[in-house]
């Protein structure tokens, strides 16, 4: 059974591959366009993926983001001693495995008629003939392929993976039960404050939601955030989102585009001074980003962007993946680990806020996991839930700072995510519905209260929570 890596599509192993795949072209199908340039291929808008049998590498397989949720197939390529033995299927799954982490829910490809193994492959595979989406003079056939799962599913078994491995934190099983047992009002529908939570016409109200998870991150420079009197550094800076909403309106794509550290330094309160200066400095990258995107992508319209997502909140967190601040991904143990926090949170706040308006309806949100950051598993460790390893928990009671992306930080948000999964199937069986949003939001206010504000929580600078 060929074993399938991630490669360098610039390395010289995947150039080896490009070689044989175009030496094979150029006798089936005579003169053929130039290779794919290095970057065209990699990450973070692609992938190249390599099968080897025995260490010998044996096929290959690229993928590309076009725009979207659209991700292309290249370079399929399987040795021809070996084709029709399962190589060439197991790299087209594992790049639709991938594609659904690039945020996509649909696959396309063109290939010529004459390559008839690739054809039968791809027909075999689920993909159905489509109109040309492309001007490739080589291609006489276009195919495409919608994707099950997709990126909330990606998210959950990532978490399982982790959970299973971890090392410094674990799941107690018996205080999980027990916190399912006690939960209050478990099927309540989330619900935002008004006091602090803007909400106004329904596409002011829109556009203040996805300004503001544009920049809900930060809680590793929290403490240091000139906050309105009792309010956390979150609430803070909702709260004077909404201030700006109430008194002048939505910011527009223009203005977003153009945001400055000032700017996000005048508009939350803040002074430009170490390390809160870090902090604006990305509020307004991620606001630019916002801006760019919405001005080029989407007629300089913020609701067209949830308009797009066609009342699916996996829809609209892969159109949220086109900005970098959105992919929220690690690596453990050479995995890659999705978390995005953010791109979930998104529909469940416009949820929250719009209710049965249409630019609030998604019809899959119970799909989403829970909004993984510093204070939900906070509060699963204060219940037991989480266990953290005595150096670990003698880390975080101190105040240190934990690095992104590094082992046990990847552990403490997986984790959760996992733990509050095995809660919810609990729930279901005793004919309870709720779901993994459901219950963050329930988990996220009990962190207010001052039993978990008491105990120091895990702190990070990052630009993911």
């Amino acid at each position: 059974m060929a074993q399938i890596d991630e490669a360098d599509f610039a390395g010289e192993l995947a150039r080896a591959l490009s070689r044989r795949y175009y030496a094979e072209l150029r006798v089936r199908l005579g003169a053929i366009a130039e290779p794919l340039p290095p970057g065209e291929l990699a990450p973070p808008e692609g992938r190249f993926l390599v099968a080897s049998i025995d260490g010998a590498p044996v096929g290959c397989v690229g993928l590309r983001r076009l725009g979207p949720g659209v991700v292309e197939v290249k370079h399929l390529f399987v040795e021809a001693s070996l084709r029709g033995q399962g190589v060439g299927r197991s790299l087209l799954a594992a790049a639709e495995h991938h594609a659904r982490r690039l945020g996509a829910d649909r696959v396309v490809l063109d290939t010529a008629a004459t390559l008839e193994e690739a054809t039968a492959l791809y027909r075999a595979a689920g993909y159905e003939e489509v109109a040309p989406y492309n001007d490739n003079p080589h291609a006489q056939l276009w195919f495409e392929k919608r994707l099950a799962g997709g990126l909330f599913a990606e998210v959950r078994e990532d978490a399982r993976f982790v959970a299973a491995r971890a090392r410094t934190v674990r799941v107690d099983e018996e205080a999980l039960a027990r916190l399912a047992e006690a939960l209050p009002a478990v099927g309540a529908r989330p619900a935002v404050d008004d006091a602090y939570f803007y909400r106004g016409e329904p596409e002011e109200t829109a556009a203040y939601v996805l300004t503001f998870t544009s920049v809900n991150f930060g809680s590793g420079w929290h403490p240091h955030l000139e906050k309105a009197p009792g309010r956390s550094g979150s609430i803070t800076m909702m709260t004077r989102l909404t201030e700006r909403f109430r008194a002048r309106g939505p910011l527009s794509p223009t203005e977003l585009a153009g945001a400055t550290a000032e700017m996000m330094a005048g508009l939350f309160g803040q002074r430009l001074e170490p390390p809160v200066d870090e902090l604006m400095t990305h509020f307004a990258e991620a606001l630019s980003a916002l801006g760019h995107l919405v001005l080029e992508r989407y007629d300089g319209r913020l609701v067209a962007l949830i308009e797009a997502a066609d009342h699916r909140a996996e829809r609209l967190a892969s159109l949220l993946l086109e900005m970098p601040m959105y992919r929220d991904v690690a690596t453990y143990e050479g995995r890659e680990v999705l978390l995005l926090k953010r791109a979930q949170i998104a529909a469940a706040e416009l949820a929250a806020a719009l209710g049965d308006h249409p630019l609030g309806r998604f019809v899959d949100l119970e799909g989403s996991t829970i909004f993984a950051d510093n204070l939900v598993p906070h509060v699963l460790r204060i219940q037991g839930v989480l266990v953290y390893d005595h150096e670990l928990a003698a880390r975080i009671e101190a105040g240190q700072l934990l690095e992104t992306g590094s082992p046990e930080e990847v552990e403490i948000r997986a984790c959760a995510i996992w733990a509050v999964e095995q809660m919810v199937e609990q729930l279901r069986q005793r004919d309870i519905v709720t779901s993994a949003a459901g219950l963050d939001y329930l988990l996220w206010h009990q962190g207010q209260a001052p039993r978990y504000k008491a105990v120091p929580r895990h702190r990070c600078r990052t630009v993911f929570y």
